[in-house]
């Protein structure tokens, strides 16, 4: 039993575990960060060497001491490095880090050292036994020089960034700093200057088990300033270490052969994790606090007798009986109390009651050690032999009554109780009822009556307690920890195999390798490093699979029924459906007595309860209202997990045990609001909005609590439902959307119509069937050609929009069976964006009552402009028929004179084509003229206009400047709109009688998403300008600045222009010149 009695050795033993569970707790909660893995390297390399200096000071021959020693060297070769390494990248940005030259850089002296290690270049000859001084080698001055050097750059680089760091950063770099400060100086003191200078062994093992000073610093900070990223280390860290600690003791038990202690072992070590996670659950609760007390109680108990059992030394017999007797003094008396709070306290324990039940805790450790209990143990060839004191009567007693007490009160809350606390108690009064049976016969009624012999039963017994006790855990969730102890036996289990793995490789490596490469192992490290990283996630998966297995056997249901329920409650968009889903899976799957699914309403501002008329299972169902600012789901938000009715009110209790009145009254508000509606669990659904639904549970069917797994279940099943939901409310809104969009294609006066990218018509509202004379489900699915005419303008608008990609905006007449032709403004639009055309969007607008207006208009703006012209035209004839008159009158008088003969005939004949001119100027303007589209060329166009132009530009020194860009064709009629033209181009030569420049130019208009939709023309002279009087009344008929012009030129231009769907504009400086800009769409 030296694992149990060598101080040094559990020194030793609790390092390598501490360290290699931080080690891999670190790497596992940042191995994306390098400064997690290299300090998770360097807590493992001192774990390695914590062991290796247990292994090599517990050596029976000088062979192994030399192997052990080697090895210890090779982890010291690493240490260096691996800690100037991580002293740089320490706080850093992850960014930044180290390149990969300055790491190789770093490591190759320890890469050298960790080849000499196995070397008599180190140590030529291991001092056996391990406390006396070594023999060293030549390289060892320069390997103390290496780790000493580095290490104290290390150190300097910590104290840098100590220096320049703040708030909690500077509180990390301090723990750290003082860790690894205190332990490097113990360690090279320990190790270097004492062995080397002053020829002394005695204190090695002082450097390894100096390394818990690291892992105290780093753990507390870790736990205090979240050092490491390590916000949730404590749970992990202990059940990580509770864990390992099993396997470690298990290997040193069973490597030693003491495997009578094994099942003590693994009882010792489960008591003690029960009690510190019952303590670190809430210390100040009752029950933690004193099932914390008991399970160290029978810890030291058990021990205590194992001890007895299996040593030899008098001493240890007698002191270790002692305190067997003195941890079981403890339990009836913690055991009591326990009875009265657990699993709530239905009555305030008084102070006069504690102090009832406590007394015997001050009395009987001083009856025991003054051997008023037992007075001695015999160590006997058989076992050993009890001698019992006076007062052990009265012990066995003291134990009987208050463990009846107890199991008592666990009755009597039994009665009272349901539920979740119902199944904890139940398996807890098994649990220790049994072990305390064993126990109370074994150890102190057959010991009683002389025999002893049976007497290791009893602890061991209290495999029954911790059965029962660990399954309660985890099933029934005392003391919420099942979770961590889950995840925790996972990677232990991991780290485990990967460590046992790696040792027996090395170890084989080492009996078979020997005679090829001496003790070096180098090689065969390296290769098992790349199958360690090979098999860690397949091996990770397969002890998942076994921790499923053994903790939550039910599992693997629940997962099949949340699979078949998660792929179906997706595809539903109905509320109801939804709602359906949900009642059933809980009533079929967790067999609930009764449910109510509450979703939140925006008119009515409050959560109700689903309506299910007529639905499966609806005799379950309970409908219920709750208001949105209600407490529960205000407190929902904040806290978002499965809320019972029964740890609600335990909460209760313990805030006002906490002095927390106001948190009390808080949840005491929110029992008031569910406690009638009889639900014993509320499970909140929240969405990205916050909370969306409530779904209300009442008991089981079976009247059982409910389980952690059942937790994670619904918690699940929340999660779904909220996603669940969330498509509800899209598939709501689209089709709100989709109605009020229909309703408003409907409700437009315009046809609307719509295809895809292969022209399939998609959309038709009614508008567009009474223009097509056709019904939308003729029309649905069927593609525009096999619709319309090739000749219709409906079907040339569709192709050439699809083909052409342009948008296209003009007049047509389609026929039609009731009205004949159809006047239609036609508009096009592509749909999609401009990489990703998804179809084409037609818009068809009656346009008979609006051109009947707009002739109608026209009309009667040109009856007005006639009445206008009338007046201005009376003035224009008055003057040639006034000379007409004046002839007439003197004609008789002088007929005979040869001259005023010749006069007449020129003045008659020049009088009368003034008045025709202007009568047929007056025709034209008032003329209904149809115009006669075609496509046209604009550039061409205009050459063709302007060759009649060119001699007279010539004669009047005009220079001709032609800018034309290339554009698409338009529609117009060329035959009027010559006149526009030659009106501008005439007027723009006859402004530059001395000589200038006329410019002609076209350019790109308007554009919608890249698509040309209109053209500009400008024609410009550099003549003497318009004056602003004259530019605001330049297109009134009659108006007019040049000698013997009739003012109706511009006229008929600004009419023509406007006839096309087109626009002009004048802009004009005096002595510079002057521009017409005429703007006109591509389609008519």
């Amino acid at each position: 039993m030296w694992l149990m009695l060598s101080p040094t050795g559990i020194v030793l033993l609790a390092a390598a575990t501490i360290n290699s569970g931080l080690s891999v707790f670190i790497f596992l909660r940042g191995k994306e960060k390098k400064e997690n893995i290299f300090f998770s390297a360097l807590l493992l390399l001192l774990a390695l060497l914590s062991l290796v200096i247990f292994l090599a000071s517990s050596a029976r021959d000088e062979l192994t001491l030399l192997y052990w020693v080697r090895f210890a060297y090779a982890a010291t070769s690493l240490l260096p490095a691996v800690f100037l390494c991580f002293s740089l990248v320490f706080t850093e940005d992850a960014k930044k880090g180290l390149s990969e030259p300055v790491s190789w850089l770093i490591f190759s002296p320890a890469f050298l050292f960790l080849f000499l290690s196995f070397t008599p270049l180190i140590e030529k000859k291991a001092g056996f036994p391990f406390y006396l001084p070594p023999e060293y080698g030549p390289a060892m001055p320069f390997f103390s020089l290496y780790v000493m050097l580095y290490a104290l750059i290390g150190f300097l680089v910590l104290a840098k960034k100590y220096l320049g760091s703040r708030g909690r950063e500077r509180l990390q770099v301090w723990y750290v700093l003082f860790g690894v400060a205190a332990t490097s100086v113990l360690m090279l003191l320990a190790n270097i200057v004492l062995p080397q200078f002053f020829k002394t062994a005695e204190w090695a093992a002082l450097g390894p088990a100096s390394t818990l000073i690291l892992a105290g610093s780093v753990s507390y900070a870790m736990i205090r300033h979240r050092l490491l990223n390590s916000e949730d280390f404590l749970w992990r860290a202990i059940v990580f270490l509770f864990f390992l600690s099993g396997a470690i003791g298990t290997f040193l038990i069973l490597a030693e052969g003491s495997t009578n202690v094994l099942l003590t072992f693994y009882i010792v070590l489960s008591l003690v994790f029960m009690g510190i996670f019952a303590v670190l659950q809430g210390y100040k609760n009752g029950i933690n606090f004193s099932f914390s007390l008991i399970a160290f109680a029978m810890a030291v108990w058990i021990f205590g007798v194992s001890v007895v059992w299996t040593s030899k030394d008098p001493v240890l017999v007698d002191f270790w009986g002692k305190a067997a007797f003195t941890g079981a003094s403890f339990i009836p008396a913690l055991m009591l109390y326990f009875s009265r709070v657990f699993p709530k306290e239905l009555r305030a324990v008084l102070w006069a009651e504690k102090a009832a039940i406590f007394l015997p805790l001050l009395i009987f450790p001083i009856l025991i050690w003054n051997n008023q209990v037992i007075s001695e143990v015999i160590i006997t060839p058989a076992g050993f032999v009890s001698r019992y004191g006076m007062a052990y009567l009265w012990f066995v007693l003291y134990i009987l009554l208050f463990l009846v007490w107890a199991f008592f009160n666990l009755l009597k809350s039994y009665r009272t109780l349901s539920g979740l606390y119902l199944d904890q108690l139940k398996y807890l009064f098994v649990g220790f009822f049994l072990t305390a049976i064993v126990a109370v016969a074994t150890n102190l009624i057959l010991p009683f009556m002389g025999i002893s012999e049976y007497s290791f039963v009893g602890p061991n017994a209290a495999i029954i307690m911790v059965a029962f006790t660990g399954y309660a855990i985890i099933r029934h969730r005392l003391l919420a920890i099942e979770v961590v102890i889950q995840k925790s036996f996972v990677y232990t289990v991991t780290s485990i195999l990967i460590i046992a793995l790696y040792v027996l490789g090395v170890y084989l490596s080492e009996q078979f390798l020997q005679g090829f490469f001496g003790y070096t192992s180098v090689l065969a490290t390296a290769f098992l490093v790349f199958v360690i990283a090979a098999i860690f996630q397949p091996l990770l998966k397969i002890t998942q699979n076994l921790a499923d297995r053994i903790f939550v056997r039910k599992r693997l249901d629940y997962q099949r029924a949340l699979r078949n329920v998660s792929q179906d409650i997706l595809s539903r968009i109905k509320l109801e459906d939804v709602a359906q889903l949900i009642v059933s899976t809980f009533i079929d799957v967790v067999e609930i007595s009764e449910i109510s699914f509450l979703v939140f309403n925006r008119k009515s501002g409050s959560f109700e309860s689903v309506n299910l008329h007529g639905k499966a299972g609806l005799g379950k169902y309970k409908k219920i209202e709750l208001s949105a600012g209600n407490n529960l789901a205000n407190f929902f938000l904040s806290s978002p997990g499965p809320l019972a009715i029964e740890a609600l009110q335990e909460e209760v209790v313990r805030r006002g045990a906490e002095g927390n009145k106001a948190g009390a009254e808080e949840l005491t508000r929110i029992l008031s609001e569910i406690y009638p509606f009889e639900f014993k669990l509320w499970i909140p659904v929240i969405g990205k909005n916050g909370l969306a639904a409530i779904i209300a549970l009442g008991e089981k069917s079976s009247h059982e609590g409910f389980s952690a797994e059942d937790l994670r279940l619904f918690s699940t099943l929340a999660n779904q439902t909220a996603l669940s939901l969330e498509n509800v409310r899209l598939y709501q809104e689209v089709m709100e959307m989709r109605n009020y969009n229909q309703e408003v294609l409907d409700s437009l006066p315009s046809g609307v119509l719509t295809t895809d990218y292969e022209g399939k018509i998609v959309t038709c509202n009614p508008a567009m069937e009474k223009i097509i004379g056709k019904k939308y489900e003729e029309l649905e699915g069927k593609k525009y050609s096999d619709i319309f005419s090739d000749k219709s303008p409906l079907y040339g608008a569709v192709a050439s929009t699809l083909k052409d990609k342009c948008l296209y905006n003009f007049e047509a007449g389609i026929l039609n069976p009731r009205k004949g032709i159809v006047p239609l403004l036609i508009n096009t639009t592509l749909l999609g964006t401009p990489r990703d055309k998804t179809g084409m969007l037609l818009s068809a607008r009656d346009m008979t009552e609006v051109r009947d207006l707009e002739n109608k208009a026209r009309q009667a703006d040109k009856l007005k402009a006639l009445g206008i012209m009338s007046a201005g035209m009376a003035h224009e004839i008055k003057n040639p028929l006034s000379s007409l008159r004046i002839m007439a009158q003197i004609l008789p008088l002088k007929f005979d004179d040869p001259v005023f003969r010749k006069k007449m005939l020129e003045i008659i004949p020049t009088e009368v084509g003034r008045i025709d001119r202007i009568v047929e100027n007056l025709l034209r303007f008032a003329r209904t003229t149809e115009m006669k589209l075609s496509k046209v060329n604009i550039g061409e166009y205009l050459e063709g206009i302007l060759k009649d132009y060119l001699k007279q530009a010539e004669e009047n020194k005009v220079k001709i400047v032609k800018n034309y860009s290339r554009l698409p064709e338009i529609m117009l009629d060329p035959e009027q709109f010559t006149q526009v033209f030659t009106n501008l181009i005439l007027n723009a030569i006859q402004a530059m009688p001395e000589g200038g420049t006329l410019t002609l130019t076209t350019k790109i208009g308007r554009q919608l998403e890249n698509f040309i939709q209109g053209i500009v023309i400008e024609i410009s002279d550099t003549g003497h300008g318009i004056s602003e009087e004259n530019l605001a009344h330049l297109f009134d008929p009659f108006f007019t600045t040049k000698h013997g012009g009739t003012g109706l030129g511009l006229t008929i231009v600004h009419s023509l222009v406007e006839a096309h769907q087109g626009e002009i504009k004048v802009l004009s400086k005096i002595g510079e010149g002057t521009t017409f800009r005429i703007y006109l769409p591509v389609q008519q």
